[in-house]
């Protein structure tokens, strides 16, 4: 079945600065009509308020605001298969000013009284754009006790900045949920900035709903960076509608004094079809005179150039000269390549000590023991080895990580060793991670 995906862009902000170390593959595209793409046929939502009576899960809202009449409003509800109904309300300023918007729920029993209160915030929303609020009332033991919730909302002057517009989000169905990668092409930092979907049936009835921070290293994306996010559902899906939410705070971080050209980069990337999964892996060498923290957004693509996973991962510190690894894992098969991209954090909490790390392997017919000495003076925490195993053709084929230590802190002078069992392969390579210590 195609699924239909309409991409709705809300009051959002810019994310910060990341560059791409590895050429993206063509996008596969889908013809697309008013931002929406693909699909036998259009099921899409009135933006007109609806009551209970006219779609399952609709309720009244309470209007407190003289502007209220100026933003539509769609609800929905669903009930997961575990948890208390999770109550949705689609809004879209239809006024000429751009607002802070707050909305309540208040989930009501047969007798009137309040339950519990459940609110959610936009902090820029534009006029023209859309948001999706997701009420949720975990307070309520038995959601049976539920009779009706009504909603109430303000609008106030912003404190951010909206730049919504400057985001381009491109989307790619996948079984369990849609991948979507949005770059930075205006010249505003987004802060924190969310991507929400909304997933629904061929009836138009909502059925899940998703969101994660489209947000690097920094809680920013900056202009001209890109962030892939898999947002996720666990249901087949008819259509799924995906909105942008957030804006700039006015606090960027400080400028990155180093870019992508200042670290050595290798690459492996190992598919594994018997137990249809993929390991990709990025070897880094801090090449510069600067400590910094790290993330790697990936995006992988099929061969067709179907985006059809992400993920993020970090190096919370890294110093001149150290080396570590960033290991993502993608639980498919038909990953022909990874795109990724780097962001930094110049002032990082923590520092590594790995260059006193002593470490070694041994190898015993199919197991391998990873040994590691602190020979630093002071205790270091999250000390962790990788090893990568290879084939005779140099394809990766397995990744061990496993921690050098049993409690919180490796203290100076011990040794510790992992095992990697019963393992097939032609040679191994080692490497380490973590080794933090706070900065004084």
């Amino acid at each position: 079945m195609k699924r239909k995906l309409l991409v709705l862009l809300l009051a959002t902000a810019m994310i910060a600065g990341c560059g791409s170390n590895a050429a993206a593959p063509e996008l596969a595209t889908t013809e697309t009509d008013d931002n929406k793409i693909g699909g036998e046929e259009d099921v899409s939502t009135s933006s007109e308020e609806v009551g209970s009576e006219e779609k399952e899960g609709a309720q009244a809202a309470e209007e407190t605001d003289e502007r209220d009449a100026l933003f539509e409003k769609t609800y929905y509800n669903y009930t997961p298969e575990f948890g208390n109904p999770e109550y949705l309300c689609i809004i879209k300023n239809n006024s000429e000013e751009t607002v802070r918007l707050t909305g309540v729920a208040s989930a009501m029993d047969s007798a009137g009284n309040v339950l519990q209160d459940s609110k959610e915030e936009v902090e820029a929303l534009a006029p023209g754009d859309s948001a999706a609020l997701f009420f949720m009332f975990y307070d309520v033991k038995d959601a049976s006790d539920i009779s009706d919730v009504k909603y109430s909302y303000t609008y106030e002057t912003p404190f951010y900045t909206p730049m919504v517009d400057n985001l381009k989000m491109e989307l790619s169905p996948i079984d369990k949920g849609v991948i979507a990668r949005v770059k930075n092409e205006g010249d505003i930092i987004g802060s924190y900035i969310e991507a929400r979907a909304v997933f629904f049936d061929a009836s138009g009835n909502a059925i899940y709903s998703s969101d994660e921070y489209v947000a690097d290293i920094n809680g920013e994306i900056r202009p001209g960076a890109t962030i892939g996010v898999n947002l996720y559902c666990p249901d087949e899906y008819d259509h799924v509608e995906c909105y942008l939410m957030g804006g700039y705070d006015g606090k960027a971080k400080p400028e990155s004094t180093v870019e992508d050209s200042d670290f050595g980069v290798t690459e492996y990337m190992g598919v594994n079809h018997e137990m249809s999964e993929t390991r990709e892996v990025l070897v880094v060498k801090n090449n510069s005179e600067v400590l910094v923290g790290m993330e790697a957004n990936f995006i992988a693509y099929d061969a067709s150039g179907n985006m059809v996973d992400a993920d993020t991962e970090h190096i919370d510190s890294l110093e001149p000269g150290d080396e570590s690894v960033f290991f993502a894992y993608f639980s498919r098969d038909d990953i022909d390549s990874v795109e990724y991209f780097f962001s930094y954090d110049i002032t990082p909490w923590y520092h590594t000590g790995l260059q006193n790390i002593a470490f070694s392997y041994e190898v015993n017919d199919n197991d391998v023991t990873a040994t590691a000495t602190n020979n630093n003076p002071d205790s270091v925490s999250n000390l962790v080895g990788y090893l990568l195993f290879f084939d005779a053709e140099g394809n990766l084929v397995n990744v061990i990580k496993d921690r050098f230590y049993t409690g919180v802190n490796f203290d100076a002078g011990e040794t510790h060793s992992f095992m990697a069992i019963d393992m097939e392969f032609s040679s191994v390579k080692m490497y380490i991670g973590g080794g933090l210590s706070k900065r004084t």
